[in-house]
């Protein structure tokens, strides 16, 4: 969440505003990895011929956004109703992936990759931030590409086999 006030920033709001923006952002941003589950899953029903189930779950996902849209709306604001939606949409995603490996067994099954993958991943993750803390000469711009870099080539060789996999495809 390091370079959400930068961003903002250039916006041009007042420090209020900056920092509604901010929250609602970060509230949207639970979700983001809910929605990209939403749509894999859903196609993978889709391919077989199957649109019931991702619409019975995205009925099920709107109502439950309504609701604590409504709840967190009013109790928390802006930053309340994008809250809602990124755990709505988890909740979504939850169920669809749920269902899915039900019919398909072991197609979640990612526990060795993610006990390898997630600490390679806050390893590399807190590689780039330190570069990031770097006063260096160079323009901000260079510096975040050479964070990203670095940070990425630290991941590389514990996620080749998921590469190797992916270029197979």
């Amino acid at each position: 969440m390091v370079g959400i006030r930068p961003l903002v920033g250039i916006l041009g709001f007042d420090a209020a505003g900056t920092e509604l923006v901010v929250w609602v952002t970060r509230g949207f941003l639970v979700g983001l990895m809910g929605h990209a589950l939403i749509e894999v899953a859903s196609r993978a029903f889709y391919a077989q011929q199957n649109a019931l189930i991702p619409l019975g779950a995205s009925f099920l996902a709107s109502l439950t956004f309504v609701i604590l849209a409504v709840a967190f709306g009013f109790s928390v604001g802006a930053a309340g109703i994008a809250l809602a939606n990124g755990l709505a949409f988890t909740g979504e995603a939850l169920l669809l992936w749920y269902l899915l490996n039900r019919r398909f067994t072991g197609v979640t099954a990612v526990r060795s990759t993610l006990i390898r993958v997630i600490p390679v991943a806050l390893l590399g993750g807190l590689v780039a931030f330190g570069l990031l803390q770097l006063s260096l000469p160079i323009p901000n711009l260079i510096l975040g590409f050479l964070a990203l870099g670095v940070g990425g080539l630290v991941v590389l060789p514990f996620i080749l086999p998921e590469l190797k996999l992916l270029l197979k495809m």
